[in-house]
């Protein structure tokens, strides 16, 4: 029987994160989400501290909470999202992202950060993953501050080799 030494957190994560500032804008949250094909973006603040994350289902909450739908205005941002695809119907959404409120992003983030250190076993990192139910997690430093990602795809990548 051959054992199979355990990843970590820092073997598996991926280094390229695109995260906001807390003082950004929702639209271009959504703008950066919609351009590297993201569901969900770190938050940081002028320490470049993770203080947070802002989701697509966040920014689409809010939305729906703050835009009454009513004649003349234009489609809410969830016509753009396609749930069972779980992607973004980018080319029409564009056109009418000017149209949404110019919140900060520290108004609509969730301050509940799922995360992990890089010595993190992976096992560890997938139990934490189905508790939490959520898809990816972020690795930080002692400081908070963001080393890397680990998805749920990270996790096939890792079975797959």
């Amino acid at each position: 029987m051959t054992v199979t030494a355990v990843p970590t957190a820092g073997e598996m994560m991926q280094t390229h994160v695109v995260s906001v500032s807390e003082n950004d804008s929702l639209r271009e949250a959504l703008m950066l989400m919609t351009e590297h094909h993201v569901h969900g973006l770190p938050v940081t603040d002028a320490q470049d501290t993770v203080v947070g994350v802002i989701t697509a289902t966040d920014i689409l909450q809010y939305e729906e909470e703050v835009v009454e739908s009513t004649e003349g205005q234009p489609e809410s941002l969830g016509s753009y999202f396609d749930p069972q695809n779980q992607s973004w119907e980018t080319v029409r959404m564009l056109n009418d992202i000017d149209d949404l409120p110019s919140a900060k992003i520290r108004d609509v983030m969730s301050p509940d950060v799922i995360s992990v250190t890089s010595d993190t076993d992976a096992r560890v990192v997938a139990r934490k993953m189905r508790c939490h139910d959520v898809h990816r997690v972020l690795v930080l430093n002692e400081s908070r501050q963001l080393l890397g990602i680990i998805s749920a795809f990270d996790f096939v990548k890792l079975f797959a080799t």
